[in-house]
């Protein structure tokens, strides 16, 4: 199944991008693309960078320009990794508007706690606030070699995390990934496993699942931006099965 990207009938009349409004992203291998794709100055297949599809969506979603980020995802990170190792300093040195954070699979694979994990997140999150931005906790992806257990770890950790969103509210959002990047499990009956179509090699994604990532952060960054008083939620892409 090919996943189309098509651009929505934008509405409200104002303007949706400024030159100012950046997305900076963090994480592990996922975000770092899997290729060594980043850091910045790119060099390898765009295919394969998160950064490229939300810069190439938005600018044929809008028709010019496009989403200007950063990316700082490097392989095997976890959160205590993304702290002692600055990740997240360095991102913040852009004064993005919003942080993105994709992280936690491997995290689960070591067996790191809630309380381990939620803390180094609280540090992240204090540093953005200090540096005017918000927060985006991205959901763990499903684990296609993952066992069972470490699949409901997943779940319960992405549950988690939209918790901690809910508590902190006024610095951070939630990126709900999870379910649209799976397929069911036979053994659980879970959306356990990443769809054929995104699935590289078990954890990692395809140049399908890059481009589907990106129109989902693309549909969140735009009712971001919305002005909540300037009419109706915008939809700002949407996905369509061929």
């Amino acid at each position: 199944m090919r996943l189309v990207a098509i651009a929505a009938i934008l509405l409200g009349g104002f303007a949706l991008l400024k030159a100012d409004v950046t997305l900076a992203f963090i994480g592990d291998s996922i975000v770092n693309g899997s290729t060594d794709y980043e850091p910045i100055p790119p060099s390898g297949d765009t295919n394969f960078s998160i950064g490229h599809w939300v810069n190439l969506l938005s600018t044929n979603l809008i028709g010019v320009g496009g989403i200007g980020w950063t990316n700082h995802g490097v392989g095997s990170r976890t959160f205590a990794l993304m702290v002692s190792n600055g990740d997240y300093l360095d991102a913040l040195t852009s004064k993005p508007q919003y942080l993105v954070i994709h992280c936690g699979v491997n995290d689960v694979n070591l067996s790191v706690s809630w309380n381990t994990l939620v803390g180094h997140l609280n540090t992240i999150a204090q540093a953005a606030k200090n540096s005017n931005a918000t927060v985006v906790v991205d959901e763990i992806f499903p684990w296609s070699n993952g066992t069972d257990a470490q699949n409901i770890t997943v779940r319960s950790y992405n549950t988690n995390f939209s918790t901690w969103v809910q508590t902190n509210a006024n610095a951070g959002k939630l990126l709900r990934t999870h379910d649209a990047m799976g397929q069911t499990r036979v053994s659980t009956g879970q959306l356990d496993d990443l769809l054929a179509n995104y699935d590289k090699d078990g954890v990692h994604l395809t140049t399908n699942g890059y481009r589907n990532w990106g129109a989902l952060i693309m549909t969140n960054y735009f009712d971001w931006i919305r002005p909540p008083s300037r009419g109706p939620r915008i939809r700002g892409l949407r996905l369509t099965a061929q």
